[in-house]
């Protein structure tokens, strides 16, 4: 079963009905919000969680929890009996699904919709005042709610999908002659459906059925000519101010600027900016892509220096076999762990390394080197990226292990904590520092280095120092090709 909030307090209130689920038929139930679930906030009703904890007891049961290809067979059936039932209970299961259709009324248009867009229909008609189109919420769209999506069908003459991310109840909705959606080009097949573009949607196919749009006028696209024409400088996502990352990917660059820079999931995926990232495609792929491309180059009796990138965590996660699997091919690369003690991007969730677990209690730290050596790694280098000069020479020694006849993958642990998550202590040593008159406004500390703090004056023309933003980590003190930053 799936279930696809709208909202953050609906997800939070589709948690209890998973449990519920989880339990009155034992499978698993996911609960899939989309992005504008997960970065959103909202104030929802606090329930008093009830304990109804039960005592621990595995009940033996080998055909179902170990079970042979006979009995997986007969696990299957009784799967698909469950799903038959786990459909006909979604057709009633409210509020996460339901319509506004109005006894025998029949209908020119209505609209199928699920997770994040029924909100925005729902909000739209209601500012339009548009009660004449149905709609059909599909917060629990699987298994199916057959019964509750024909009655909406045969009420209607034409429905329009609305759906995120992908094609799912429109293949699933049985009359295709009555279905608009990505699949007969209504709606776009790439892209988030923003509220704009479900505006605009909403107004063409209406248009299409020959139907009175919401409004005469695209607010959609007044919307994007709006900020259009406000010229907004262009600004692509980047590193904060003092991260640890930015070091180590400029001191990489420095060293072997013509290497090959596989990489990895998270923040760090950033360094794309900095020209230090190649390749972004999975958890743990960069370590596998690392080896991949050794392999192919050596084919060619060509050693292509290799430096793949992936944090602490990411490692931890999905890295341990990729690297054993790597040492085992023989392949040549270096691997730079970017150990900023915290799995910063997706909400700063203790690392394994610092031996705190998610509920606050102490768990077993488990140290990065002592794993790294046991996947078979005999060259490992530990640094802190802040000392931009040791870390270029140690990025070119563990180049010469590579490519040393009788050496293997070299791995540096570039260690140094995060800035946001550990502020009393990231920065023991605050520097100030200022940009003197040597300065011959090569933007490399903004442009290249891609600092935050720093930028170039529209007015006078030079680069200056945003002090609220500056980290005061003294990094840009060993970067600036002109010396021209010094301690204030």
């Amino acid at each position: 079963p799936v279930l696809d909030p709208a909202n953050p307090e609906e997800a939070r209130e589709m948690i209890k009905t998973a449990f519920d689920l989880s339990e009155e038929f034992q499978v698993p139930v996911m609960v899939r919000p989309a992005i504008r679930v997960c970065h959103a906030r909202q104030n929802v009703k606090y329930d008093v969680l009830e304990n109804n904890l039960t005592k621990a007891d595995f009940k033996r049961e080998p055909t179902r929890w170990a079970s042979t290809p006979k009995f997986r067979f007969l696990q299957h059936k009784a799967l698909n009996k469950k799903h038959i039932k786990i459909s006909e209970k979604f057709n009633t299961l409210k509020p996460f699904n339901m319509h506004t259709l109005e006894k025998q009324k029949h209908y020119p248009f209505g609209v199928v919709t699920g997770g994040v867009p029924s909100s925005v229909v729902q909000d739209m008609f209601e500012e339009y005042g548009r009660n004449d189109i149905p709609i059909l919420k599909l917060g629990a769209p699987y298994p199916f709610p057959e019964k509750l999506a024909d009655e909406f069908m045969d009420a209607c003459d034409k429905v329009l999908v609305i759906e995120e991310t992908d094609t799912l109840i429109e293949y699933l909705l049985r009359d295709k002659r009555k279905t608009l959606g990505r699949l007969s080009g209504h709606v776009p097949m790439e892209g988030e459906l923003v509220p704009e573009k479900i505006e605009g949607v909403l107004n063409k196919t209406l248009s299409d059925c020959e139907l009175s749009p919401l409004s005469d006028h695209d607010c959609g696209q007044e919307a994007f000519s709006l900020v259009g024409g406000l010229e907004l400088p262009i600004r692509k996502p980047t590193l904060c101010s003092g991260c640890p990352h930015r070091a180590s990917f400029y001191s990489i660059r420095k060293a072997l600027p013509k290497a090959l820079f596989p990489s990895d999931i998270g923040c760090y995926t950033l360094g794309s900016n900095l020209g230090v990232v190649d390749t972004v495609l999975d958890m743990g792929a960069g370590i596998t892509m690392a080896s991949g491309f050794w392999n192919a180059y050596i084919q060619d009796d060509v050693q292509k220096p290799i430096v793949a990138t992936m944090g602490d965590s990411t490692f931890f996660h999905s890295g341990t076999t990729a690297l054993i699997n790597a040492v085992y091919n023989d392949s040549r690369f270096i691997l730079v762990i970017l150990d900023n003690h915290i799995t910063a991007m997706t909400g700063m969730q203790p690392s394994i390394t610092q031996g705190d677990r998610v509920d606050g209690r102490k768990g077993n730290a488990i140290a990065l080197e002592t794993i790294v050596k046991g996947c078979g790694i005999d060259y490992l280098k530990v640094i802190d990226p802040f000392d931009t000069k040791n870390m270029i020479q140690t990025v070119k020694d563990a180049a010469k292990y590579v490519n040393d006849p009788e050496g293997g993958i070299a791995v540096i642990i570039s260690r140094h904590p995060c800035v946001i998550g550990f502020k009393d202590t990231a920065i023991p040593e605050k520097i100030k520092v200022k940009i003197t008159d040597e300065c011959n406004e090569c933007g490399f500390c903004h442009l290249r280095f891609e600092c935050p703090s720093m930028y170039s004056d529209k007015e006078t023309g030079k680069t200056e120092i945003n002090e609220v933003l500056c980290a005061e980590c003294g990094v840009c003190l060993q970067i600036c090709p002109q010396n021209a930053i010094e301690k204030a």
